[in-house]
């Protein structure tokens, strides 16, 4: 007993004493700006496992890092004054860990961040027309300093006048979403495909066509096997500025012999969930508001989702017959449905069920490269058309 008991002190003592290498507090925080970009540098003292970061856009916009294992105590500041895309720099105890919180300039953007274990890197920038605003004028605003309370109790979104963004010339953002992911496989075939793996080689391929015309910008949701929550694929999208949104998913069915190719926009019956989504988020959507009541924001509001919902369904009739041509497609091909990615307001959204990994045919489809080159040739020539014909 007495041996046994020694042991357990000398594990116990052991870990212990091992748990501080492995953790590390905040160590000092800077804030650099080159002019288009700032960079806030967050060093620790220690090794810390990767952070969470995000942008929160309710009120005052803002970049969130939560640090699951540092420790907020003595951290030191320097050059902490605003500049650039930063207005400041806060920091707490959250938990077992600290949050650290960037304030940021009106306009401006989270580009993205690194992290080394012994530090991260956020980096932030403001669009070319918030800079020069900044230099010559005072920032233009909407009247809104933070979220109106509607008589329901919910915030009114705000919304932003097209004349803060300049008229450039600039490519096209196409956001990629590869469905499920991580621990969330989705469908399976009876080969036992997995219908995430699926979606992203599809992804990463309909990436590659894009980037290979020179014309797009792309953006991923998930570019390894990670879940990815569904309303973070729209922020993703939204945060991307994205011109255009498509989720990629392969279906399944109780029917064997199911197969073929679908394209989903929203259904007419989701707009109000995506009004809600709009209040309860506090989103800015592009909408030209310089002089107008504040009384007939709604009605602005909904004409901005209408425009979107009716964008979302040209590509999808542009998309429906180039997708016939190179695989087999259901009846009634273009369907509506109140999918979650699709709820944006203000992003032209499409879900392309690629096939059934329940039909064996189509299974055998979805994991051959020639087929996913043709497929993801289709949706090229689609957005091509439909940036040509439709959203000029």
């Amino acid at each position: 007993m007495f041996r046994l008991t020694l042991i357990f002190l000398v594990i116990w003592t052991a870990l212990c004493t091992a748990v501080p290498a492995f953790a590390g507090g905040l160590s000092n925080i800077t804030l650099t700006d080159s002019g288009e970009q700032t960079h806030i540098t967050i060093k620790y003292d220690g090794v810390v496992s990767e952070p969470r970061v995000f942008t929160l856009d309710g009120g005052a916009p803002r970049v969130v890092i939560d640090l699951p294992d540092a420790v907020a105590n003595g951290v030191k500041s320097a050059e902490l004054q605003p500049k650039g895309a930063a207005k400041g720099v806060r920091y707490a105890p959250r938990g077992e860990g600290a949050r650290v919180v960037i304030d940021m300039a009106e306009y401006a953007q989270l580009s993205g961040y690194t992290h080394s274990g012994t530090h991260t890197i956020v980096t932030l920038r403001l669009p070319i027309g918030a800079q020069r605003a900044e230099v010559t004028t005072a920032p233009i605003r909407t009247g809104v300093s933070g979220p109106r309370i509607s008589a329901g109790g919910i915030p009114i979104p705000r919304l932003k006048p097209h004349s803060l963004e300049p008229d450039i010339i600039r490519k096209k953002v196409i956001v990629i979403d590869p469905g499920h992911g991580g621990y969330d496989p989705g469908a399976l075939g009876k080969g036992g495909t997995k219908e995430k793996s699926v979606t992203l080689r599809a992804a990463k391929e309909l990436k590659k066509q894009l980037e290979k015309t020179g014309r797009y910008s792309v953006v991923l949701t998930r570019d390894n096997d990670i879940f990815v929550e569904l309303d973070e694929r729209v922020r993703r999208a939204r945060r991307a500025k994205a011109d255009l949104f498509i989720s990629l998913h392969a279906d399944s069915a109780g029917r064997s012999t199911t197969r073929g190719a679908s394209v989903y926009t929203i259904a007419d019956h989701a707009r109000k969930r995506s009004t809600r989504l709009v209040n309860s988020q506090n989103w800015i959507l592009d909408v030209d508001l310089n002089s107008t009541p504040k009384d007939v924001d709604d009605i602005l509001v909904d004409l901005a989702q209408r425009k979107t919902f009716s964008q979302s369904s040209a590509f999808a009739d542009i998309l429906v017959p180039e997708l016939a041509k190179v695989t087999p497609v259901l009846g009634n091909t273009h369907r509506r449905a109140g999918l979650f990615v699709l709820l944006a307001p203000d992003v032209p959204a499409v879900l392309i069920e690629m096939g059934f990994l329940s039909n064996g045919k189509d299974e055998k489809l979805l994991n051959s490269a020639a087929d996913r080159r043709r497929k993801m040739g289709a949706v090229v020539k689609s957005i091509d058309r439909y940036f040509t014909e439709v959203e000029k």
